[in-house]
Formats: C-alpha cells, structure tokens, sequence
C-alpha cells in the first residue's frame, strides 16, 4: 500500500499563489444576507452539475476501468511466473516477464496517483456542498452508471507475453489520459466561480478575494494532478514501445511535455517549494533524455532485453526521483486547495 500524498508545506494558505492581501472571509461577510437573483442560481447551478459530472467520470474510470486493475493483475501475472519458475534458458515468455519485473517496481507510482485524484475528488465535493447550500438545491440524484471505457483486460496468461504486456500497458495508458483530460477541464470549471466574483462572494458569505483564491488553487490542484497522470502515461507508453517492439510514442523535448510547459511559467511561492522545483527541474529533463537514448536504441533493432536493462538502469530511478518530487509538489497544492474551500462557509 502506499504511503498518503502528504502536503509539500507546513502553512499552505501562507505559502500558496494567489492574488495579494486575501483575507479570511470577515464578520461582515459571513453574517450577510445573500443576494440571490436567478441568473446567480443558474450559474451556480450549472456549477454544481458540471461538478456532479465529473465526480461520475472520476469514479467510472477509476472503478471500473484499467487504472487500478490492470496493476493488480501485472502483480499477480508476476507472481504467477515466480512460483512456476521452471522454464528453460530460452523460452518466448522471458522478454514478458522482464517487463513485468519492471513494472513491479512502478505499480505504487499509479496507485499515488490515484490517492491524489481522491484530493482532487474531495474539494470538488466540498465545493459541491457550498454550491448546492447557497442555491438551495437538492440532493444530486446520481445518473446510472455509465459502462467502462476501456476494453477488457488480457489475461493472466496473456500478461506473461510481450503482445499481453504491450496491451495492457496500452490499456492503462488509455485510462491515464482521460483522467488527465478530466482534470484539465476542472480549470474551466473553477473560472465559472470568478467571471464576477462580487457577484458570486455573498452566496458563500466570502470576500470575492477569497473565492478567487479558492478557484485559483483548486485549478492549479487539478492541473497539477493532470501532470501526474499525463506522466504515468508517458511511462506506460515507453514500455509499451519496448514490449511491443516499436518506437515508443512519447514526447522526447522536456519543453514541450506538460510539465515542462509548467516549469517554465511557474514561480514559486516558498523556500520549500523552490527547493523541490530546483531539484525536479534537471531530473524531468535527464527523463526525457532517457527516453531519447531508448528511442535511438529502438531504431538500431536493440533487443528488448538489452532496452528493459537501460530501462531498469537510468529510467526507473530517475522516474522514482522526479515522481517523488511532483507527489509532494501535489500533496502541496491539493492541501493549500482544501484549507482555502473550508474557509468558505454558506451563507443563511
């Protein structure tokens, strides 16, 4: 099991981007009477609907597709080969299951992810409670579930092959990318809260500073949380290349992947937070730089072992250090997102 995302600092509220001065919500602001008027509701209102959805496509992808699955049954495949391990020296299977020792050392990787798309999951659920209390709504009566997105997983047996390997690899890839995609939408979503947030403020009894605050952080929470899943993806696809014997389609410039795009424009708001930005910036970049060499290596005909020992070798430590740093730069933000929604309170 791994270990919660933790909050990269000790005061997220002092430590966090946002516009200057904000304040807590004031005794003034608390203590008074919502303005309501029907276009206030039915903007809010659409809020919490588009909140409501996507609470539903986090779920539907998590639950019910390849994110979680498909790592359990790589484990057991694994375990699987490990107690029949009476094949001989030269057997089909061995390239599989070398990537499935690989993968060993991954799988916490995608279940930290995971635990932080639950942060993410959790203030859109707060903010969903606020909206809902201000408008006055019911309930949200949740739709029928809708069907997984991804096809069925290979077997057990199919996992200790390279093609089995390769399509689960992909499978899960799949999977990563919508939930990227979802998170991205969440920054539009938040900009619903500020378009005029004098307007928006009183119905949650806040100063509009504050909920400018609120959406900026919860934006960047999502967006952040994206870039860990753009990046598993990134590594589900580099091994894929490797087990499916072809070149693997990852984004090779360290400028141009999303994170990188972020790097270049973020500042940071901290010592602590510089600290971790200094030392992921040159391990995002010795990342891609590993993949460059095993793309190279790809196109030479390298076999699939030899690859897999590079992968073992320079990729898989460098992805363990560049994860670790951008779990607490999320751990961070989804805190700093959190203390600044439980500051909101519904207006009476």
């Amino acid at each position: 099991m791994a270990e919660p995302v933790t909050p990269a600092f000790d005061d997220p509220l002092d430590v966090r981007p946002g516009p200057a001065g904000v304040a807590r919500p004031t005794q003034r602001a608390r203590a008074g009477q919502v303005r309501t008027s029907p276009e206030l509701t039915r903007r809010l209102t659409q809020v919490s609907e588009r909140i409501a959805h996507t609470l539903r496509a986090f779920d539907r992808i998590v639950r019910h597709t390849n994110v979680v699955t498909i790592g359990a049954d790589l484990d057991a495949a694994r375990r699987d080969a490990a107690a029949s391990d009476h094949r001989p020296h030269v057997d089909p299977t061995r390239d599989g299951l070398e990537v499935l020792d690989v993968l060993a050392t991954l799988q916490q990787d995608t279940t930290q992810a995971v635990i932080g798309l639950d942060g993410v999951a959790s203030i859109l659920q707060d903010l969903d409670h606020l909206v809902r209390h201000a408008t006055g709504a019911a309930a949200d009566a949740r739709a029928a579930e809708a069907p997984p997105l991804c096809a069925v997983s290979p077997t057990r047996a199919d996992l200790r092959t390279l093609d089995g390997t390769a399509r689960a690899l992909g499978l899960q890839a799949d999977s990563f990318q919508a939930l990227a995609t979802i998170l991205d939408t969440i920054r539009d979503l938040m900009a619903e809260l500020v378009r005029d947030p004098e307007v928006v403020a009183p119905a949650f009894g806040a100063e509009p500073s504050l909920v400018v605050e609120v959406a900026a952080r919860s934006a960047l929470a999502a967006h952040l949380t994206a870039i860990g899943f753009a990046h598993l993806r990134s590594r589900n696809e580099l091994l894929r290349g490797i087990a499916s014997r072809t070149e693997p389609a990852v984004q090779t410039d360290p400028a141009k992947c999303a994170l990188g795009c972020w790097l270049d424009a973020y500042e940071a708001h901290g010592g602590e937070e510089s600290a971790i930005l200094a030392k992921l910036r040159p391990l995002h970049e010795r990342l891609h730089q590993c993949a460059v060499g095993i793309i190279d290596d790809t196109r030479r005909g390298a076999a699939v072992h030899d690859l897999l020992d590079v992968v073992q070798r320079e990729v898989t430590p460098c992805f363990a250090e560049t994860w670790a740093c951008l779990i607490q730069l999320i751990g961070g933000v989804q805190a700093s997102a959190a203390a600044a929604v439980s500051l909101l309170r519904p207006a009476s």
